[in-house]
């Protein structure tokens, strides 16, 4: 590997997503795809770069002394919090594709939507101590359950609402088959990743969206 900068602190490489055997196959595919994990270098890219995560990084111990270390009192996003330290303090990340990690998902379609639930929850809760602790593909799933309500509410007012709301949605499914082809060719698993595409976007989204409501005392619940 290559010679890397003093600043850089942390170096992980790719994601390996995989099913237990006769478990659903759809959800490996769903979160090592683009679509329906946004862009996540760490479990999909093959190029090496600088980014802004890692997954299962190696640290270099002097960066735990300047910055802290993981937060306990968080549930889960605590890679997100400590990694949006890391940044702040100014220093990189980097992803090698040669490193591998085989991480088994969960094994079917109301596990995976638990996860999606909970991760948008608490993206919430640690984007309410520090806005800078997560990018926009984090918030994306909430966006996209706004618009959805929104241009449901807005639809009796006026049918243009109906309108930009087909349009939405027709841009979803043809972006979701876009991605869903470029990880099988069968025609029946296609749609049924488009399915699960939406149902875990939807899931993570009114996860943010209800995180948003709760008072601080219940966050940690």
């Amino acid at each position: 590997m290559e010679q890397l900068p003093d600043d850089v602190v942390c170096v992980g490489g790719r994601l390996i997503s995989k099913s237990l055997e006769k478990d659903d196959e759809t959800v490996s595919k769903v979160l090592s795809s683009p679509f329906g994990i946004g862009n996540s270098k760490f479990r999909y890219s093959d190029k090496p770069q600088y980014t802004d995560t890692v997954a299962f990084g190696l640290y270099k111990k002097e960066i735990f002394e300047k910055v802290g270390y993981f937060d306990e009192t968080l549930e889960r996003n605590q890679d997100n919090n400590m990694h949006n330290r890391i940044r702040k303090a100014g220093y990189k990340f980097y992803f090698n594709p040669e490193i591998e990690s085989e991480y088994y998902v969960r094994n079917n379609l109301k596990k995976m939507l638990r996860q999606g639930f909970l991760n948008g929850k608490w993206n919430i809760i640690v984007f309410k101590q520090d806005r800078k602790s997560l990018s926009i593909r984090h918030l994306i799933p909430l966006l996209f359950v706004l618009s959805i309500i929104m241009m449901t509410i807005l639809s009796f007012i006026h049918k243009v609402f109906l309108y930009l709301f087909a349009i939405e949605m027709l841009l979803y499914v043809v972006l979701g088959l876009v991605f869903a082809v470029k990880k099988t060719k069968n025609i029946i698993e296609m749609f049924k990743m488009l399915l699960y595409f939406f149902l875990l976007h939807i899931s993570y989204g009114i996860g943010s969206l209800i995180s948003i409501f709760l008072r601080k005392k219940g966050n940690r619940k």
